[in-house]
C-alpha cells in the first residue's frame, strides 16, 4: 500500500495491523482491536472479537490488502453522445462474503463513534471491514442509499448490518473520510494510480461531488503524465481519472497518448501491454473514438508515404516536387525514392498497406520512419557555391508525421464537452478561462434564488440523470 500524505505531512496516527503486534496470543482472535481512550497514550492492543466496539472499543487498522486482478474486468460500452447515459462505470464483480462467515478479517476501519453498518470488501489477505454511519452514506450516495435500504429490509435489531462494498481499500478510505468529515485524513496530494482508483469509487457510487474541495489540488498535482516514461502503459487511467474529474486537457492529452500507442492483434485493439482496449474501465462510448481517430491518423500518414510516388490524375495539377533546389532536381529525386523505397519495403511500409487493417501504432510507424536513412545529394560536379544546395531536400515524411500528430486528437465533439463540463462542475475542475466560458454559456443553468411562493429543488444538481 503506498503512503498516503494527509495534512500534517505525515500517514494517520491510528494505523495498526494484525503484523504490528508481535505479543499477540495465539489462541486469541486474528483481528487486532485498538482501544481508544480519551487520554491519548492510553492505547491498548488486545486479540478480542471484533463486536467489542459495543462494549466501549472501537477498532481502527486502515491497512488493506491489494485489490485482486481480476476486479475491474467490465467496461460501460453505452454511446458517448447520449445525453442521459450515466457516466459512471458498472459493478465491479466481487466474490461473495457472506458465503463463508469464518472468512479471515484482515483489518477493522472505524470512522465514527456512531457508527451503526459494517461496509465490507474482499482483499487477497481477507475482509476489510469499514464501520461506517449509514446516515452519512446515504446522504452521500443515491447507490450507497438504495443499497442500505435494500440490505436493512427484514433485518432484525439484533442482527449485525453488513453491505459489500467495492474498490481499492485506499481509495475507499478516503471516501469514507471525507463522507464522515474526517477531513485532516484526507490526502492532499496523490499518484496517478491512487486517482484513478478514488476516481473508481466515485464513479460508481455516483458521488463525484464529494471530491469538490479537492479535486483541483489533486489533478493539478499530478506529475506531468503526458511526460512520464510510463505515459502510453497508464495513459488508460489518465483518461479515465480526466472524464470523471472533467478536465478537458488532461482528456484531450491521454486520448491522443491512447490513439498513438494503440495497435491491432486479431483485429482487437490493444495497448503497449497487449491488454485489450474494450476490457479498460474507460469512458462511454470513448472506445470507437479511439478506433477511428487511430485509423485516420494511419491513413493520413500513409498517404504521405505513398504521395511521391503518384503521378496526379489531373494533368492540369502539377506534380509537387520533392527536390527544393533548382539544380538537378530530377537526379535529387530519384536518389531520394531509391534510397528510400529499400527501406519502406524492410518496415513493411510499402506498398502502401491499408490502414484500416494496420496492425501497428501510430508510435510504431512514427519510429520507423525516424530510424530511415537519408542523404543528401551530392554531386562531384558541382560548383563551389552549390555545396550544400540539397540539404534541405526530403520525401517529407517525418514533417507529414508530426502535422499528424499536433492534429490529435480528433476535434473533441459537443457531447465530450457537455459530459465534461458537467463533472467539471461537480468536482469543481478548473479548465481555464476560455473553456471555462464555453462551458459555462453550454450547461450552466439559471441560478436557484428564493422568492416569496417559489419552490427550490436544490437536489437536481445532483441528480444523475440529470448532471451526468
Amino acid at each position: 500500500m503506498s503512503t498516503r500524505q494527509n495534512r500534517a505531512g505525515e500517514a494517520p496516527s491510528n494505523v495498526l495491523t494484525e503484523d504490528q503486534d508481535t505479543s499477540m496470543n495465539e489462541t486469541a482472535s486474528p483481528i487486532a482491536v485498538v482501544e481508544v481512550s480519551t487520554s491519548p497514550s492510553a492505547v491498548n492492543v488486545n486479540g478480542v472479537p471484533h463486536n467489542a466496539a459495543e462494549n466501549g472499543m472501537e477498532t481502527t487498522i486502515p491497512n488493506g490488502g491489494e485489490k485482486s486482478d481480476d476486479s475491474l474486468d467490465e467496461t460501460v460500452t453505452t454511446e458517448l453522445g447520449s445525453a442521459q447515459q450515466p457516466s459512471q462505470i458498472k459493478e465491479r464483480d466481487s466474490p461473495d462474503f457472506d458465503s463463508d462467515p469464518a472468512e479471515k478479517v484482515a483489518s477493522i476501519i472505524s470512522f465514527h463513534i456512531d457508527s451503526d453498518i459494517i461496509a465490507h470488501v474482499g482483499t487477497a489477505d481477507g475482509k476489510v471491514m469499514f464501520k461506517v454511519s449509514s446516515g452519512n452514506m446515504v446522504c452521500a450516495s443515491s447507490v450507497w442509499a438504495t443499497q442500505l435500504y435494500k440490505t436493512n429490509t427484514g433485518r432484525s435489531e439484533t442482527d449485525e448490518w453488513m453491505v459489500g462494498v467495492h474498490g481499492d481499500v485506499d481509495a475507499l478510505t478516503t471516501i469514507f473520510n471525507i463522507v464522515h468529515f474526517n477531513f485532516a485524513e484526507v490526502p492532499v496530494a496523490v499518484n496517478l494510480d491512487e486517482l484513478y482508483e478514488i476516481a473508481l469509487v466515485l464513479s460508481e457510487y455516483e458521488c463525484t461531488h464529494l471530491a469538490y474541495p479537492w479535486a483541483n489540488k489533486w489533478v493539478r498535482g499530478l506529475p506531468n503524465v503526458i511526460k512520464h516514461a510510463d505515459l502510453h502503459h497508464i495513459c488508460h487511467k489518465g483518461l479515465f481519472v480526466a472524464w470523471v474529474f472533467g478536465d478537458v486537457k488532461l482528456f484531450r492529452d491521454m486520448a491522443k497518448a491512447l490513439i498513438v500507442s494503440s495497435k491491432l492483434v486479431n483485429g482487437e485493439l490493444v495497448n503497449v501491454d497487449g491488454m485489450l482496449v474494450r476490457d479498460m474501465i474507460l469512458p462511454p462510448g470513448i472506445l470507437d473514438f479511439i478506433s477511428k481517430a487511430r485509423m485516420q491518423a494511419i491513413a493520413v500518414i500513409m498517404s504521405a508515404i505513398e504521395s511521391p510516388f503518384k503521378t496526379p490524375t489531373d494533368s492540369s495539377t502539377p506534380k509537387q516536387p520533392l527536390c527544393r533546389a533548382d539544380w538537378r532536381p530530377d537526379e535529387c529525386e530519384a536518389m531520394m525514392l531509391g534510397l528510400a523505397i529499400p527501406q519502406l519495403i524492410a518496415a513493411g511500409l510499402f506498398p502502401v498497406p491499408d490502414a484500416s487493417s494496420y496492425p501497428l501504432s501510430v508510435y510504431d510507424i512514427k519510429g520507423k520512419l525516424e530510424s530511415f536513412r537519408v542523404m543528401a545529394y551530392k554531386a562531384h560536379d558541382a560548383p563551389s557555391h552549390m555545396y550544400g544546395t540539397h540539404n534541405k531536400c526530403s520525401l517529407g515524411y517525418l514533417e507529414a508525421m508530426e502535422k499528424c500528430l499536433k492534429g490529435l486528437p480528433m476535434s473533441l465533439q459537443d457531447s465530450h464537452m457537455e459530459k465534461l463540463a458537467k463533472h467539471a462542475k461537480k468536482t469543481g475542475i478548473k479548465n481555464g478561462k476560455e473553456l471555462d466560458e464555453y462551458l459555462d454559456r453550454c450547461v450552466t443553468p439559471p441560478r436557484m434564488r428564493y422568492s416569496p411562493g417559489g419552490t427550490i429543488d436544490f437536489t437536481l444538481k445532483l441528480n444523475d440523470s440529470h448532471w451526468s
